[in-house]
């Protein structure tokens, strides 16, 4: 009997040292993290923070936040995704978010975190384990490049306004242009107040039956068949523009438009695709010079693939369709 307990309790410091070995490899491993990592109570109690993790929030005593809400770290408007992340650790899910999270000394951080449960030989959750990468680079340079596009959409708004400006003064002293000069005005006109819904826009949502309406204002032969109530992203919003754009440009050159023949836009939304069709009525075969892959189509379909869409050209029959397909 006396042999049994011995026995029990040898087994016991046996396991306990190898369960204090293996938290020990743990804890090894996650402070060769270059990631900032902590570990928490299912509570969001704060128990550990990785040197590494301690060097980018600028902490010099991990004392001084042991044992706070980890929340309590971030800015009040990040505190609710914060507390979701960790619920949802503590229900057995993982989670990931980004969001900005100054230092302890202040220097403004965005942090990319994934949040997720540690469980026990049970399965029982006993800890959160949370991975924080400093991405605040890639965010400036994002907000650096949504910047510069905004920018570069606003020049080119007025740059439109003021050609349309000079050829309307520019036909003053030749009455035989006047016609011509008020045509072109009216047609930067219209791409000018394209431009200025993409702006104003700021990123929302918008009614696709306006932006082709502006966009197709100085083509008579150009028509729309689109749900007045179809609505669209900034990204398909700007595919859009430019593939309208591009084609319309072609056919004034080469196709229908060239020859006053009529030209549909259609548009409609399917399974959660965006399906837009540009034809145009053509006699004969495409005309001599006619971009069936050059740089206008070529551009268009870099755009759409670079929004997991697909474009594609249809020469059959006496007329050019032309198909995007885009996420909706």
């Amino acid at each position: 009997m006396a042999d049994d307990i011995v026995l029990d309790a040898l087994t016991v410091e046996l396991g306990n040292t190898f369960a204090d070995a293996a938290g020990n490899m743990m804890i090894a491993l996650l402070e060769q993290s270059q990631d900032c990592v902590k570990l928490m109570q299912p509570d969001g109690t704060l128990g550990f923070m990785n040197r590494n993790g301690r060097c980018s929030m600028e902490i010099d005593d991990f004392c001084a936040v042991e044992g706070t809400q980890w929340w309590d770290m971030w800015p009040a408007e990040a505190q609710p995704v914060v507390r979701q992340a960790v619920s949802q650790a503590a229900a057995g899910q993982d989670s990931r978010f980004e969001a900005f999270c100054p230092t302890a000394k202040g220097t403004a951080k965005w942090w990319d975190v994934t949040v997720s449960p540690v469980r026990d030989d049970q399965g029982k959750i006993f800890q959160i384990v949370s991975f924080s990468r400093d991405v605040t680079d890639q965010v400036r340079d994002k907000e650096a490049l949504r910047t510069m596009a905004f920018e570069m959409r606003h020049r080119l708004r007025n740059a439109f306004t003021v050609s349309g400006a000079i050829a309307m003064i520019s036909a003053k002293d030749a009455p035989e242009y006047a016609a011509f000069a008020r045509q072109l005005a009216q047609r930067y006109a219209a791409l000018a107040q394209a431009q200025t819904q993409l702006l104003d826009s700021a990123g929302g949502p918008m009614l696709l039956a306006d932006l082709l309406a502006v966009m197709i204002a100085p083509y008579a032969q150009i028509r729309y068949d689109c749900p007045d109530s179809l609505v669209i992203n900034e990204h398909n919003a700007r595919v859009t523009a430019l593939a309208m754009g591009e084609l319309t440009t072609n056919s004034m050159k080469y196709g229908a438009l060239s020859l006053n023949l009529p030209v549909v836009i259609a548009a409609a939304e399917r399974a959660g695709r965006l399906i837009l069709t540009w034809h145009e009525a053509e006699l004969g075969q495409p005309a001599p010079g006619r971009d069936q892959g050059g740089s206008g189509h070529g551009l268009i379909e870099r755009m759409v693939n670079a929004y997991q869409g697909s474009f594609s050209l249809d020469w059959s029959g006496q007329g050019l369709t032309a198909s995007i397909d885009l996420p909706a």
